[in-house]
């Protein structure tokens, strides 16, 4: 009985060590999209969760190391939107992303605000960014390489400009989109650029098969 309870309580303690670790990611997101990272301060992050700053680094060993989970968390996120199974299941992805984005504001706003930070080497998110980056062009331009092979590809240009074009497209949407949000359709935009790109309707007839994500490279 002494046992249960011990697992018991342990298993309880985990639990709430966890939602006030969540309770934590989500107050610095919404202050890294308002103040970025140079503004935001721990002390407004523990002010929205009502703790102590001090109580946050028995989460995160630092502001940096607070940043960069922010990030991955909003990662995560547009990876279980934009990764549909299928070889070109990502470009079609990109468009779910891009709708999906609109509806929520902050993660746009967070994005937006640490990228545009995040230009010099020695922001903590640089590097962050950088690699992120790079493996999606590299992903992106395999499937605009394969739809090259199967004569469904449009662009006038290279696989791999295509693929940066993309990124930087979604990127700028994101911008004008925190501007003018009632002006600017992220997923049409994103669904026109891209059917400029690859033949959609002959997708139909394509044999379907998983598409890596960034976390198997």
């Amino acid at each position: 009985m002494t046992q249960l309870r011990t697992r018991c309580g342990t298993r309880g303690r985990y639990a709430k060590s966890e939602a006030k670790r969540e309770a934590i990611l989500t107050a610095a997101l919404q202050v890294f999209a308002e103040s970025g990272y140079a503004g935001g301060t721990l002390r407004n992050v523990a002010e929205h969760v009502g703790i102590s700053p001090a109580n946050i680094f028995h989460h995160f060993a630092d502001k940096q190391a607070l940043l960069l989970a922010v990030l991955e968390q909003r990662d995560e996120w547009a990876r279980t939107v934009a990764f549909r199974p299928g070889d070109f299941g990502l470009l079609l992805g990109i468009i779910d992303l891009a709708d999906a984005l609109s509806h929520t504001p902050e993660l746009v706003r967070v994005y937006v605000m640490l990228i545009g930070e995040a230009t010099s080497p020695a922001h903590p998110a640089y590097e962050h960014f950088r690699s992120r980056r790079n493996i999606y062009r590299d992903l992106l331009a395999e499937r605009f390489a394969l739809a090259a092979e199967r004569g469904i590809y449009r662009g006038k240009f290279t696989p791999a400009d295509a693929a940066s074009s993309v990124i930087a497209l979604l990127d700028g949407v994101q911008l004008q989109w925190t501007v003018q949000p009632d002006a600017v359709d992220m997923a049409d935009i994103m669904r026109t650029a891209l059917g400029a790109l690859i033949d959609f309707d002959a997708l139909r007839g394509e044999t379907q098969t998983p598409t890596s994500s960034p976390n198997d490279n």
